[in-house]
């Protein structure tokens, strides 16, 4: 049996008979968003086909609803009993810039991030920063999910990373590689299983820390705060982007962590956040690139779209949600509680938000806050000690802090934004290896705090759940 599939260019592969659309799909490098982990939940992975492949169940049918008239099939539920023929775009279309970074010849920088992975690369003397969707996505959008999948799929969730990197950037492959990433993502690129993450007491096997085989993986803290975290607050100090004696940094992705710096004690946790601060898990949800939605405003009565890029919008990118959700605060659209007044409400003739993505947000914005108090309460501060709040990842490019603010996402303080430091941070190691050692001794200064044990976690949550 044979898959076909057709995009800008045809490509086939050999199948099993049983064997799921979804699966057979990555052999040919294409994933698709699978928030749900491919259970058949999320309709985020359908794609338009013809052939032999099985009567859809009533699951699939309630998600797809009309669309299985059109050929409309769940990728992860339709199985393959004869040849098939699949139509669409792979949504791992990678984003290339040159960047003023000097790394030397035969190193690649990785930041390995649940959602998306950006590498840096000298190419002929010019470092260039290759940005793609973590084709790991169709197991799942979060690192939870990321986790069970791989007791069944370790190896081909490793090797599908490994894939990408190979086919798109250049001599990947042969290279010396600098690993930055959250603690599951580098467990399951070095195909160590990240299982005993997901039981109390959430212990990783492996904290890393160390170069193996010509990869240098960045040393992690705790299972959820990873080497990306320590990676990118070294740089921030070591380059003296942070000069504070009270300061907060945040890497608000797919899995936040928070790390709070006070004379000299540094106090962390993870939260999860989710992927919608990433622009996955939404509705029309994208990420900050040509054609997402970054922010809304009121003119003349009417609502005034920005969208990256000055084109046509094509989705909601996480800034994107937060000025949404703000605007329709100041408007009465949206009630502190969260809930919008209608089921959909659309920003353009084609992209719109859902009560779904006010949801997720919402806990996200939570998970956030209330790990931000616990930290605060532990260290034995108040919010309004903290000096400066620090933004890590390409979230912060884009965002309107007081949007951001207004809906209680972040503190009511002076916040600044310092790009992708998880990256910046490994590219520092590729300047000088010396830095490596430092980064490892640095990373032993950092307490890591395990939310499931605080008591006080849940009420936190819970003050912290509404848009104030």
């Amino acid at each position: 049996m044979k898959l076909t599939y057709v995009s800008e260019s045809t490509s086939f592969c050999d199948v099993k008979d049983g064997e799921s659309i979804a699966d057979a799909l990555l052999k040919l490098g294409v994933s698709h968003d699978a928030p749900c982990g491919g259970n058949g939940k999320c309709g985020k992975c359908r794609v338009l086909c013809e052939g032999e492949v099985s009567v859809p169940d009533d699951e699939e049918k309630n998600v797809l609803g009309k669309l299985i008239n059109d050929g409309y099939r769940l990728a992860c539920k339709a199985k393959i009993c004869g040849d098939v023929t699949v139509y669409g775009k792979t949504d791992d279309d990678c984003t290339v810039q040159n960047s003023d970074l000097a790394i030397p010849d035969g190193v690649v920088c990785v930041d390995l991030g649940t959602t998306y992975i950006t590498a840096a690369k000298n190419c002929d003397g010019i470092t260039r920063f290759y940005t793609f969707k973590n084709p790991q996505s169709v197991y799942g959008a979060d690192v939870i999910s990321r986790v069970s999948s791989s007791e069944d799929h370790l190896d081909e969730m490793s090797a599908c990373v490994k894939k990408r990197l190979c086919d798109l950037v250049p001599d990947f492959e042969k290279s010396k590689k600098i690993i930055s990433a959250n603690t599951v993502m580098q467990l399951i690129y070095d195909k160590k299983s990240p299982a005993s993450l997901g039981y109390y007491p959430y212990e990783s096997p492996d904290l890393f820390g160390y170069e193996k085989d010509g990869i240098t993986y960045m040393p992690c803290i705790g299972g959820f705060v990873g080497g990306d975290v320590v990676s990118g607050l070294f740089y921030a100090l070591y380059t003296g982007k942070i000069t504070e004696k009270t300061a907060l940094y945040i890497d608000i992705g797919t899995n936040g962590e928070t790390v709070l710096i006070h004379n000299g004690r540094m106090l962390s946790c993870a939260m999860a956040a989710g992927p919608c601060f990433e622009g996955a898990g939404l509705e029309c949800g994208m990420r900050a690139q040509k054609g997402a939605v970054s922010a809304v405003k009121e003119e003349n009565g009417k609502l005034s779209v920005s969208v990256i890029g000055d084109t046509k919008a094509t989705g909601i990118c996480g800034s994107g949600i937060v000025s949404i959700i703000s605007h329709f605060l100041k408007t009465g659209k949206l009630s502190v509680s969260g809930l919008l007044e209608k089921e959909k409400v659309f920003i353009t003739d084609d992209v719109y938000i859902t009560r779904k993505d006010i949801r997720s947000l919402q806990g996200a914005k939570a998970a956030i806050g209330a790990g931000i108090s616990v930290l605060c309460k532990r260290m034995g501060i108040v919010k309004s000690d903290i000096d400066a709040v620090y933004i890590a990842g390409t979230f912060g490019e884009y965002l309107d802090k007081e949007a951001a603010v207004s809906i209680g996402l972040l503190p009511d303080l002076e916040c600044k934004t310092l790009g992708n430091c998880s990256l910046f941070g490994a590219c520092l190691c590729a300047q000088d290896e010396s830095v490596f050692d430092k980064i490892c001794t640095f990373a032993r200064k950092i307490e890591y705090i395990e939310l499931s044990d605080d008591d006080e976690f849940t009420d936190e949550y819970i003050n912290a759940s509404f848009f104030e």
